[in-house]
């Protein structure tokens, strides 16, 4: 690989950057994700080197390794990438391994301790509309039924129009509170790559 103006790692160093399925597989224990699929890992740690990698020739103080490597691509103060010479294509880079610091054992306590400012990826899923189940609806009827005196097929409706309404509004609060957790989490993104480049570009 030439050298390079710029330390950041761009979109043109991630096309020329293979990941071994080691290095994806120790992505995903230093950073405390829950086990997955290559094709779950890998688009993470390339989106995390686009956000906040930089190349490094040299180890930071914290990485401790003793793998030889031809460069280092570092996020933050947290994770170094160890990367070799590509035997397979020549000119590329291939991440080797992975190394985070011993201070943050996991993602969430590295964004914690202000190592690194990208947080872990949003993976709350979107609240679903409950239904309502028969024996919500029975129960719901009889008690209508016994404080209004109306009749069975009445107080039926009148139970299952109000079990909806309080269902909505649940859903809707629901869905308010997702969509501001979600924008949180895109802005403090948005901040962390921001950051980055003040402080590296």
């Amino acid at each position: 690989m030439s050298a390079r103006r710029s330390a950041l790692v761009d979109r043109r160093l991630l096309a020329q950057l293979g990941i071994t399925d080691h290095a994806v597989l120790r992505f995903a224990q230093r950073a405390g994700l829950p086990a997955a699929r290559r094709g779950a890992i890998e688009p993470l740690m390339r989106d995390l080197l686009a956000r906040e990698g930089r190349i490094v020739t040299t180890q930071p103080r914290w990485a401790r390794s003793r793998n030889e490597a031809d460069y280092y691509l570092q996020v933050g103060e947290w994770m170094l990438f160890v990367c070799r010479a590509s035997r397979r294509r020549l000119g590329n880079l291939e991440v080797v391994t992975v190394i985070n610091s011993r201070a943050a054992p996991t993602w969430e306590a590295a964004v914690e301790r202000g190592l690194v400012g990208t947080p872990p990826p949003f993976d709350r899923p979107r609240p679903r509309r409950a239904r309502v189940g028969w024996r919500e609806l029975l129960a719901a009827a009889r008690t209508a039924r016994a404080a209004q005196r109306s009749g069975r097929l009445r107080a039926l409706l009148a139970a299952r129009a109000a079990l909806r309404r309080a269902r909505d509004e649940r859903h809707a609060a629901a869905l308010a509170d997702y969509d501001a957790v979600r924008r949180a989490h895109a802005a403090a993104r948005e901040r962390a790559h921001a950051a980055h480049l003040r402080r590296h570009g």
